[in-house]
This record gives C-alpha cells, sequence and structure tokens, in this order.
C-alpha cells in the first residue's frame, strides 16, 4: 500500500512538474525566441567556426522551426567537424526518412549505431538498431545492400 501512495505521489509530482512542449506552430513568442537563439549562435560561430556543438545546436533550432535544408546542412557541418557525433547522425537519419530519403536515413543511422556500438552506450545501440529495422522495412532494402565490398554502395562507387 506505501508503495502504491509513493508511486502516485511521484507520477502527480512528474505530471504537474512537466511542462508540455509548446507548439512552434502556434506560439509566435516561441518562433521569436527561436529565431533569436539562431541569431545569436551564429554570432558565435564567427568566433567557434570549428564547434561541432554550435552547429549541431543549430540544427536543432532549425529542425524546430520545420527548415529542413537549413537543420541538415547545419547537422552535416557537425558531423565535418566531427565524424563520431552521434547526435548528428541520429537527427540527419531522423530529416532524411521524413523526406523519405532512405538511403542516407539508413546510412547515418548505421554510422550513429556503429558510433554507440564503439562506446558501448547500450541503450542507444539498441534504438539505432531497432530504427534500422524499421528503415530496412520501410525503403524495402537488405542490411547486406550497405555493407562494404558486398552492397550497391560498393558498385556505385568502385
Amino acid at each position: 500500500m506505501r508503495t502504491a501512495f509513493l508511486f502516485l505521489v511521484f507520477l502527480a509530482t512528474f505530471l504537474t512538474a512537466t511542462p508540455a512542449a509548446p507548439s512552434v506552430e502556434n506560439e509566435s513568442g516561441t518562433v521569436q525566441h527561436v529565431r533569436d537563439e539562431i541569431k545569436e549562435l551564429e554570432r558565435k560561430q564567427v568566433q567557434f567556426p570549428f564547434d561541432a556543438d554550435l552547429y549541431f545546436i543549430l540544427g536543432n533550432n532549425y529542425w524546430t522551426l520545420n527548415d529542413k535544408e537549413k537543420a541538415i546542412e547545419n547537422f552535416q557541418r557537425a558531423v565535418l567537424l566531427n565524424p563520431d557525433y552521434s547526435s548528428a547522425h541520429w537527427s540527419l537519419s531522423v530529416i532524411y526518412n521524413r523526406m523519405e530519403d532512405g538511403k542516407n536515413a539508413i546510412l547515418h543511422m548505421k554510422k550513429a549505431e556503429e558510433i554507440f556500438s564503439k562506446t558501448e552506450d547500450v541503450k542507444s545501440l539498441a534504438s539505432a538498431r531497432k530504427m534500422l529495422r524499421g528503415y530496412f522495412a520501410k525503403y524495402e532494402y537488405q542490411p547486406e545492400d550497405f555493407e562494404a565490398r558486398k552492397g550497391f554502395l560498393w558498385r556505385i562507387f568502385n
């Protein structure tokens, strides 16, 4: 009985303390806040042009504004500066999937999977593999299509 009571107290605290995510489309104040943050981050890029985190945060802000092209551009810059930036690969994969670009969605999720495997991030690794299974089914690819020296990517580049 005491455990059930503690769980209910925890649940009530969690539900009241967690605000709902703002809807960017409906709240012009939120949109303006994101745009202001983008301007500030772009100013910081002048000082820190090789900071992958700045590009990643900018990508997230552009994604919030539903500007897929600028989001992709900034996530790609983050990946160029830090090829093992798992969150940037993950984000690129999600955007490409939303754009119905299965090949790029799979390529970036496979890179994220590889990074999670190296860092032994078991939870993220499991999530990446689950996403990949969904992508392979959705886009009708096979995992071996993306393996070195076996799949169509090897035939394209050689």
